[in-house]
């Protein structure tokens, strides 16, 4: 069963490993999106710059198409690293449904401790978010009907908070607590028994008071005032996502106009949501594969760039003269005695 209650809260600098994202993106051509594929709901994008949370969290934009949702999951790609330095928050919700406890509609969340899921599953971070917007915005199953949207924060202090906010509390059904968190699972790769231990449920209400209360003691620890170059930079970050969904959005007015006034109703018909569901599980793919390729390529361009270093100075040494690579041998065998000496000084004394 789920935990309940525990925090979910897990700093970034200290992963490790296959599990962070790459510095480097390819410069391959974008990937090709197919032509007339609709989400079963609309969505709107809200954000807030360093580590001001869901609180000051402001529309960025609003999208019922596929281009404005992959240009979200691009941009966050891009740019999780300077999410994180700038301490940014992201939210995808369904239109007309505010990413707060105060809104009637959000009735439970299940929040992730994700840095260590991505530990223990050898799998990078950014991966594990975009399995969770492509999850969030496919409603592929009855289950996933019951998700309202989902909270990516990266705090101003280096953390990430991941939650999926549902308009049903599964804690009073166990049954479909379950097969809510095997889609879950199943969408991030992993074993359901594994994912059980970095994941809690609990209702609205009680996430958002653990939530204030963290923010309260963070405003008693003795934290740096933000500097004015990260706080301009995320706001730059902010701006950038808007354009990049206004770009792929048809119009906002349309994006009004299509809405269904009750936003737990959705525009496609079953066959249609499957359709959807199965592009959107294929783009996923298509991005990790991508980015899997590139880190291999980094590695070996820098395997072969060492390679070449040492190559190229053991050819410089064999051309020097005997006794220049003796005098050259003798120095560095002095330096390291030097060193070595410096680093001791009880040892030489005696």
């Amino acid at each position: 069963a789920l935990a309940q209650g525990h925090g979910c809260r897990a700093p970034l600098p200290h992963v490790q490993g296959p599990m962070q994202p790459p510095e480097a993106h390819s410069d391959a051509a974008p990937i090709r999106l197919p032509d007339d594929v609709q989400l079963n709901n609309t969505w709107t994008v809200w954000a807030g710059a360093v580590g001001a949370g869901r609180k000051r969290a402001s529309v960025v934009g609003t999208f019922f198409e596929l281009p404005p949702l992959w240009a979200f999951v691009e941009f966050l790609n891009t740019h999780f690293d300077e999410l994180s330095a700038t301490g940014t928050s992201l939210h995808l919700f369904k239109q007309g449904i505010a990413p707060n406890a105060s809104d009637i509609s959000n009735r439970a969340v299940i929040s992730f401790r994700l840095v260590e899921l991505c530990n223990a599953t050898s799998q990078h971070l950014t991966d594990c978010v975009t399995s969770l917007v492509t999850m969030t915005a496919s409603a592929s199953s009855e289950h996933e009907l019951h998700i309202n949207g989902l909270d990516i924060i990266f705090s101003s202090d280096g953390e990430l908070l991941c939650s999926l906010w549902l308009i049903k509390d599964l804690s009073g059904d166990a049954s479909l607590a379950d097969d809510f968190l095997n889609d879950v699972a199943q969408s991030l790769t992993v074993d359901i028994d594994l994912l059980e231990e970095f994941a809690s449920l609990q209702p609205a209400a009680e996430f958002a008071e653990s939530q204030a209360a963290e923010q309260v003691i963070e405003l008693h620890r003795a934290a740096p005032v933000p500097d004015e170059g990260v706080a301009a930079r995320a706001l730059d970050l902010i701006k950038e996502l808007q354009a990049s969904i206004a770009s792929g959005s048809t119009s906002v007015d349309s994006s009004q106009c299509e809405t269904p006034p009750d936003p737990r109703s959705g525009h496609l018909s079953p066959t249609k949501r499957r359709h959807t569901a199965i592009v959107l599980l294929g783009l996923k793919e298509e991005l990790i594969q991508r980015r899997r390729r590139d880190l291999k390529r980094q590695a070996r361009h820098t395997t072969a760039t060492a390679a070449r270093a040492q190559a190229a100075a053991m050819r410089r040494r064999s051309q020097m003269p005997c006794g220049v690579i003796e005098s050259d041998s003798h120095e560095s065998a002095q330096s390291e005695q030097h060193a070595r000496a410096e680093g001791e000084p009880h040892a030489v004394a005696r």
